[in-house]
């Protein structure tokens, strides 16, 4: 009974700060907006019986929430304060250090969510562009030697082919050095080296 007391509680502060929103908008109402909408995501999950924000029970329920305490926000906006409800802490630190102009300039969760990730997570250097001149210059070398290198096929000699043959046989043992002669009819050389 006492959490639907303090949820109805913070439904109703939501509400109330979501009716100052549409005249002045302040950063206080607005943590009042995300602390409701965190509430609903709370009762709804608690109600479909999920750990997760997610699924059709959920969903009819949250959005039953949303109606309930008027907290017509867009979807965007809506996922943007859940973003700077989770960060909160950190939010408010950042904000800390602002000027008063700057805070008040700063009131709305999707402004302070972008300025706040891009102060503090700041530029990403830019990685230098390579040089290539040099690996392009070695290649062209290395396939000018490959073509050097790769010459066209000729016919070789008989006495070529005839020594080659004769180097295979020296390798091959015994039995089967016999057998290719006997094949081709030179058995009479099968004993020689």
């Amino acid at each position: 009974m006492k959490f639907e007391r303090d949820a109805d509680k913070v439904g109703k502060a939501g509400q109330a700060a979501m009716a100052r929103l549409k005249k002045d908008k302040t950063w206080g109402d607005w943590l009042l907006v995300g602390e409701a909408l965190e509430m609903g995501r709370t009762v709804a999950m608690n109600a479909a019986g999920t750990n997760r924000p997610e699924g059709r029970a959920y969903t009819e329920i949250f959005s039953q929430w949303l109606k309930h305490y008027k907290l017509d926000l867009d979807p965007s906006a809506r996922s943007k304060i859940f973003t700077v409800m989770a960060h909160r802490v950190e939010i408010e630190a950042w904000r800390a250090t602002l000027g008063q102009t700057k805070r008040l300039e700063l009131n709305h969760p999707v402004t302070v969510l972008r300025h706040w990730q891009k102060a503090t997570q700041g530029k990403k250097p830019k990685q230098p562009k390579p040089n290539y001149a040099g690996e392009n210059k070695a290649l062209a070398e290395h396939v000018r030697e490959l073509e050097a290198a790769r010459e066209v096929s000729r016919p070789i000699s008989l006495a070529a082919a005839r020594e080659m043959y004769l180097a295979h046989l020296r390798h091959l043992p015994l039995i089967q050095r016999k057998a290719e002669l006997d094949s081709l009819g030179l058995e009479a050389f099968a004993g020689s080296d």
